[in-house]
């Protein structure tokens, strides 16, 4: 439901959800990912050239011309910053051009300085390009959180403050929760919401909608009170639709010649994932080797028929195994695209 109405069947295809982790291939760069995201993506019928070429404005446009061939990285090895892989995740859902980003605490885990680079980069999506951006902060630096346009702030469940971010100092300071000089005003106000859970800010929350649902506003005036929107967003949704389905999918033999040249690159490129693999592969090929050596003889022997079974069963079980184990766990990755 969205404003009391059922949105259409499609409308989920009008935002993106980006997660708090970044689910990115280790062996593979930023430019090879936004490429193989875009050959996936953006239908057959856009030419190689101008999805390549939507790939380096993207890269452009998140400032990652720096680190476009440079591998992900993992724990193990290494390979981008904190904030080049959020914005790297950030960019593998923009390629697609979509109208709302769904934004799951981007700031979680990275410095002050790597934390505002990322959320100016939301600002800028938001601002430049007309998108709706949502995203989930908690406790960012005073600057940072300068950067938002409306601010909806929760404690255990309720809204203590709805309204234009600029504004919620002074409605703070109205209630009287006065920040101390060369204080952070959001850590003091996080602060001073955990003391009593929330509910004195929720109480004078709910005055301050009484009041401005009967004109009469306190001062601070109208420019107080959040603006807010109440047409319907369904008409909106709709013309949005309809011209995201021009942009028509990939066909299944696109798709699969491109995840298998990506899983190959990924594997090639991964040296510690191809040598581990292959010492596997070689141990089992010994172990089946002995099982059967001199068996094309005539040696075998009945007692040793149990034997030879069982042998060739755990082998089997042990590739079977580790087939299926390998594509579970590449679920969370395969789940991006």
């Amino acid at each position: 439901m969205m404003n009391g109405q059922e949105q259409p069947r499609d409308a989920e295809r009008l935002y993106v959800i980006i997660p708090q982790d970044d689910l990115l291939f280790p062996s593979l760069t930023p430019r090879e990912t936004f490429r193989f995201i875009a050959r996936l993506r953006l239908g057959d019928d856009v030419s190689l050239e101008d999805k390549y070429e939507a790939v380096e404005r993207i890269i452009e446009r998140l400032s990652l011309k720096g680190c476009a061939d440079t591998p992900v990285g993992s724990e193990d090895s290494r390979g981008l910053s904190g904030g080049e892989k959020k914005r790297t995740s950030i960019g593998c859902e923009v390629l697609v051009n979509p109208p709302i980003l769904l934004v799951d605490e981007p700031t979680s885990g990275l410095d002050s300085e790597t934390a505002h680079s990322v959320v100016l980069v939301l600002k800028r999506l938001a601002h430049d390009e007309g998108r709706t951006v949502i995203t989930v902060i908690h406790q960012p630096a005073w600057r940072t959180f300068c950067l938002f346009d409306y601010l909806v702030l929760f404690q255990g469940g309720r809204v203590v403050y709805e309204g234009r971010a600029a504004q919620c100092e002074h409605y703070m300071s109205k209630i009287g929760y006065v920040a101390p000089e060369r204080a952070n005003p959001i850590d003091f106000y996080f602060s001073a919401l955990q003391k009593d859970g929330g509910a004195a800010f929720h109480s004078h929350w709910v005055k301050e909608i009484a009041a401005r649902s009967d004109g009469s506003f306190p001062a601070g005036g109208k420019a107080a009170a959040p603006q807010r929107r109440r047409h319907s967003l369904l008409p909106d949704i709709l013309v949005a639709l309809e011209a995201e389905r021009a942009n028509q999918a990939t066909s299944r033999f696109t798709q699969f010649r491109v995840l298998l040249e990506r899983a190959t690159r990924d594997y090639v490129k991964d040296a510690s994932k191809l040598q581990a693999n292959l010492q596997v592969k070689v141990v089992i090929g010994v172990v089946v080797g002995i099982i059967w050596l001199n068996q094309a003889r005539g040696k075998l022997v009945n007692r040793s028929t149990f034997i030879v079974e069982g042998a060739m069963f755990a082998s089997v079980y042990t590739l079977v195994i580790e087939t299926l184990t390998a594509v579970v766990q590449t679920y969370p990755l395969q789940g991006l695209f």
